[in-house]
């Protein structure tokens, strides 16, 4: 009985789960994006969806569960290095350029970037150890997008 509680997980269950907390972490920092200028507008949050569809292969309502569940955490979440430490630990350094240019694209999505939004976005560079032209190359293909 009491071995149960030692048993190893399987395989599949933490590589599940690792792809849960990986969603999870991107999905925050999409809304950290997002609510950046202290509103959630509709555009930014399109965006960002469709970010979490197309990399994960989500459908409607995987998305709205987990915006749900993020929302939620965002209210007593104190910062964002738990979730790029996430991103960091299993996105490749391409996949972190992608990161920065998917979160260019809702910083960008309603046409106006604040200067929240900016500070916002120097400091996911840092977060997600991009350099400078890796931030400036993904918001250059955000804005052609």
């Amino acid at each position: 009985m009491l071995g149960s509680w030692f048993r190893k997980a399987d395989p599949g269950e933490r590589e599940e789960a690792r792809e849960k907390r990986l969603q999870r972490a991107v999905c925050m920092l999409l809304l950290e994006a997002a609510a950046a200028d202290n509103t959630l507008d509709p555009a930014e949050t399109a965006s960002a969806a469709e970010t979490l569809r197309g990399k994960f292969g989500l459908g409607e309502d995987e998305v709205r569960d987990l915006f749900d569940a993020c929302a939620a955490a965002r209210e007593g979440s104190i910062g964002l290095f738990e979730h790029t430490n996430t991103v960091n630990a299993q996105f490749t350094q391409e996949e972190r350029v992608w990161m920065m240019e998917e979160l260019w694209r809702v910083f960008l999505a309603d046409g106006v970037l604040s200067a929240h939004e900016d500070h916002l976005a120097h400091r996911f560079m840092d977060l997600l150890r991009l350099n400078h032209r890796q931030f400036i190359d993904a918001k250059l293909r955000a804005r052609g997008a």
